[in-house]
């Protein structure tokens, strides 16, 4: 590690100020989505934490991560965990050292009979269970998706894959293991989702690496026969490449891959072939050789970010759609019959001699006259702002902040950087050029006239030709809106279509377009003889609009609501998701009456779009809406009169986590009333179908499972106590106490497990417990 941090120092690197370092325990490991995970949890938000604050110490400039091994685990979760826009403002790339994307078989011989990593005399049984007890190593036990069926262990006529892992787990001895596997680890090793950021991944290879396990007559209490593949020596080359393999041709994408013969997972740190990789990389995703920022972290399976003085936006926008920099060719201006190649007239003009462009630049210092009414740094910010600027010239960017220059200057090597840049870079005592690494003779700065009014020249076409292109928008929605006071039938159908698609795709057109009185003419639009093709347009425009308290009261009529929730009934699933959507709104409308919601049609068409799994968009939208009528006590008997409880708890085993969550919370909120206790009891299913989530999706789920089972067996403990614990109720309800889940959580468990002791003697209630599988 120290050979790598002396090369980042070398480069101009300071600790503490550009360089820094991210440590965890790696023995702690993360969870999926919705199970508890205290350590791994806190290593990333102070990773989080750490990456924002560095970031603000340096002008909000975002950072690149460096990891190594187990390292990019941790990142690469950070990334999908964080919103797209946390990570554009805070995170350039990812860049990975020997990161076990889909794990080791290397692990599946620490599980089986222990690994001593090399150091003589230890007896591998002796470390075995502490190594079983490590989450990291669960997490880099080998993926199913990328390892696939292939035998990775053999003992005897046995032979297990990435695909048995389970009953690996319990042939070894470590039935303990398989309930966290399976709930905490394997939804997160299945599928490689994308980070949001570029991603450069250096990887060692053609080691010798472990690959397959032959054991013997005696077990897996003595080492193995190994078998060798190709990878680092530690992870596999099919785990290493995984990304590449996982994110094939993905458009959304950014992934480089480099390869470096003959070094190992520790070498690559201090291997000179693997760092002159590691840090051109580094200064080719920075475009400069310093000035950046580096969290580094200790030891091999370290995380580590820096950030370099580059502007998050055109880094994402301009120059980083590739993880290379890469210069283009050339960038031509034409007007009034003149082509002028940019890297030629900058070059020429480089100490500011008059260069003009005829018919592009008539003023008379060679500046464009319309471009007089502008300030450049103005017009570089709300372009910027309108991502109006992702194909910047490179050469107007300034090789030190990666943003277009308003000042250039012109450097005695030929170099041109902008001048509060430059000058900076000369304040800390540096007498070398940023870019070519020279020496400077002399500091004298020279403005670069010529790259000054190309820049404003081509900022001036962009600014005018968005500045038009928005007031077009703008003019074409004010008379679509005028139109639909004269159009009728299949024309008026056209019109608002198109409208929908202005200002779904163009949200500065709202606030004009409401100012010409849309919404009142989109209500007029809805009522008992409107059509569902009119209708559902009507409701596309405006759920992507902001309605004031008169305009939803005026929505809120009988005849409106009851075209809504026709179509609703009947409409495609686009239009069903879309008055879910309609309805929300208005639910947040404070003269909203819960008579609006109470509509058994409307329920009942909720439950069709939950039953149809054939869009899961449409089965989310249908809970999430249920789930907000619910909440309203009013309508609780009326969604109960629907057969809502049997229908919900039918469909609990099919559903996705969220959706199932939403579910659980829905038939929690109808077990509130009689009708809906009784609803419970009478569905056979009721209670094998809430015992299930248990423990296994999220803490929201067991919450909302316990507080149903308990409804249920206090409503009818003699029906229904015996038929719990034979499901498993029991087992599930220790696993609950012996949890990190909050107290309250842990005393209604305790509870419940009270109530279903009562007619069994204690060791026929233990046995049906099962503690003996029963995580300790």
């Amino acid at each position: 590690m120290a050979t790598l941090v002396n090369s980042l120092e070398q480069l101009g690197y300071i600790d503490g100020q550009n360089l820094f370092g991210a440590p965890y325990d790696f023995r702690y490991g993360l969870a999926a989505e919705g199970h508890p995970s205290k350590v791994g949890t806190q290593n990333l938000e102070d990773l989080k934490e750490l990456i924002e604050s560095a970031s603000a110490s340096n002008g909000g400039k975002p950072v690149i991560l460096l990891s190594h091994s187990l390292g990019g685990l941790f990142a690469l979760q950070l990334l999908v965990r964080s919103t797209s826009s946390w990570r554009q403002k805070y995170v350039k790339h990812l860049l990975t050292l020997s990161a076990p994307w889909a794990g080791t078989v290397q692990e599946m011989l620490t599980f089986a009979s222990g690994y001593t990593l090399g150091i003589p005399i230890v007896d591998p049984l002796l470390v075995r269970a502490e190594q079983r007890s490590s989450e990291s190593n669960l997490w880099l036990l080998p993926s199913p998706t990328v390892f696939g069926h292939k035998p990775l262990v053999v003992s005897g006529n046995k032979s297990y894959s990435a695909w048995d892992m389970q009953e690996f787990m319990e042939d070894i001895g470590f039935e303990e293991g398989v309930y966290p596997y399976k709930t905490r680890v394997l939804p997160m090793t299945d599928k490689f989702e994308d980070p949001g950021v570029p991603v450069t991944c250096v990887v060692g290879s053609g080691v010798e690496t472990p690959e397959t396990l032959f054991y013997g007559e005696d077990g897996f209490d003595v080492q193995p026969e190994v078998v060798y593949g190709d990878g680092d020596g530690t992870v596999n080359l099919v785990s290493l490449l995984a990304l590449e393999s996982e994110w094939p041709g993905s458009a959304s994408q950014d992934l480089k891959v480099i390869r470096v013969p003959g070094v190992s997972h520790t070498s690559i740190l201090k291997d000179k072939s693997a760092l002159t990789e590691i840090v051109a990389e580094i200064c080719s995703i920075n475009a400069i050789t310093a000035n950046s920022l580096v969290f580094r972290a200790a030891l091999a399976d370290a995380l580590r970010s820096f950030t370099g003085d580059i502007a998050p936006k055109y880094q994402v926008l301009g120059f980083l759609a590739m993880p290379q920099f890469q210069q283009p060719a050339c960038w031509r201006l034409e007007a009034g019959g003149q082509v002028m190649d940019v890297d030629t007239a900058v070059k020429d003009g480089i100490l500011g001699g008059g260069v003009v462009i005829r018919g592009l630049l008539d003023g008379k210092d060679g500046t464009l006259d319309t471009a007089k009414k502008h300030d450049l740094k103005e017009m570089i910010e709300e372009m910027d702002s309108a991502a109006e600027a992702d194909d910047v010239p490179i050469v107007f960017i300034c090789p030190i902040s990666l943003e277009p220059m308003v000042d250039p200057v012109t450097l005695c090597t030929g170099q041109t950087y902008e001048r509060v840049n430059i000058l900076r870079w000369f304040s800390t005592g540096r007498l070398t050029c940023p870019t070519t690494m020279q020496d400077i003779w002399d500091d004298t700065v020279t403005p670069n006239r010529t790259l000054h009014q190309l820049i404003h020249s081509w900022f001036s076409q962009r600014f005018l030709r968005t500045t038009k292109r928005s007031e077009d928008v703008e003019g074409r929605a004010r008379d679509l809106v005028q139109c639909l006071k004269k159009v009728k039938g299949e024309a008026k159908v056209q019109t608002l279509k198109e409208l929908h698609k202005i200002v779904a795709a163009h949200p500065s057109v709202e606030k004009p377009v409401i100012d010409s009185g849309v919404l009142s003419i989109l209500s007029s639009l809805l009522g008992p003889f409107t059509t569902h093709a009119v209708g559902s347009e009507v409701i596309a425009v405006l759920v992507n609009l902001s309605l004031d308290s008169e305009t939803m009261t005026d929505l809120m009529q009988p005849a409106k609501i009851s075209l809504v929730v026709d179509m609703l009934n009947e409409g495609t699933t686009k239009t069903k998701i879309q008055c879910t959507r309609f309805i929300e709104v208005l639910m947040g409308a404070k003269s909203f009456r819960s008579e609006i919601i109470s509509s058994p049609s409307l329920s009942a068409g909720l439950l069709r779009m939950v039953k149809d799994k054939r869009d899961p968009d449409g089965v989310s939208a249908g809970l999430s809406l249920l789930k907000t009528i619910c909440s309203h006590n009013q309508v609780r008997s009326s969604i109960v009169s629907v057969r809502a409880v049997a229908q919900l708890v039918e469909q609990l085993p099919e559903l996705s986590p969220n959706s199932l969550e939403s579910a659980l919370q829905i038939l929690d909120d109808l077990a509130a009333i009689p009708e809906g206790r009784t609803a419970l009891k009478d569905c056979p299913q009721t209670i094998p179908n809430t015992v299930r989530p248990l423990m296994k999706v999220s803490e929201a789920c067991t919450r909302h499972a316990l507080s149903i089972l308990w409804a249920v067996c206090k409503l009818a403990p003699e029906e229904f106590v015996s038929v719990a614990v034979e499901g498993g109720l029991a087992t599930r309800l220790l696993l609950v106490i012996q949890s990190d889940c909050p107290p309250a959580l842990k005393k209604q468990a305790s509870d419940l497990l009270k109530l279903c002791s009562l007619n069994y003697t204690a060791t026929l209630f233990i046995s049906k417990c099962k503690l003996t599988r029963t995580m300790q």
